[in-house]
């Protein structure tokens, strides 16, 4: 703080006080027509005084330190979600350099998946995962899609009605 913002803050003070203890002197027949607070002497051998200081400074401190942790953790939230978008602009380049979107990759992971698992289902799972890479390959794709789709449908008409008790390959309508 200045001199200047000093000797400011020091006739704002006295003018406060001299107000305040007006009426006060009046009373011993006093009248207090001036005044000046000059310089304020702080007791620092005062241990009051020198836990009140403590704790005073500790108060900002701690306001400041929260502040500051909270300031942190903003940015770094942001640097998070700009590198996410990086890296995702970055794969989305690296997918269309390569011919193939982000639902090709996702087609891809299933037919994957169904391959790992194609004990359980059986034939079911060999459709849903022909059936799937046909999206892949667009009009080629969809080409195979439909052959499978069909042979799927021939394949298994006779598990079906055999499931339902009509064996049609075994008992020929007369």
């Amino acid at each position: 703080m200045s001199k200047e913002d000093r000797r400011e803050n020091y006739s704002l003070f006295s003018l406060a006080l001299q107000e305040k203890l007006h009426a006060d002197f009046l009373e011993y027949g006093v009248s207090l027509e001036k005044f000046i607070v000059t310089s304020i002497v702080k007791p620092e051998d005062n241990k009051d005084y020198r836990r009140f200081k403590e704790i005073h400074f500790r108060q900002y401190a701690d306001i400041a330190e929260a502040k500051l942790r909270q300031q942190i953790g903003i940015i770094e939230q942001q640097t998070k979600a700009q590198q996410m978008v990086i890296e995702a602009e970055g794969i989305s380049k690296k997918r269309a350099l390569e011919g193939y979107t982000y639902q090709d990759e996702r087609r891809f992971d299933v037919a994957e998946k169904v391959a790992e698992n194609e004990s359980t289902g059986e034939l079911a799972n060999i459709g849903i995962g022909m059936g799937m890479i046909s999206g892949i390959g667009g009009t080629f794709g969809s080409s195979v899609g439909n052959i499978v789709e069909n042979a799927m449908e021939k394949a298994t008409e006779p598990l079906i009605l055999q499931r339902m008790g009509l064996n049609l390959l075994s008992n020929p309508p007369k």
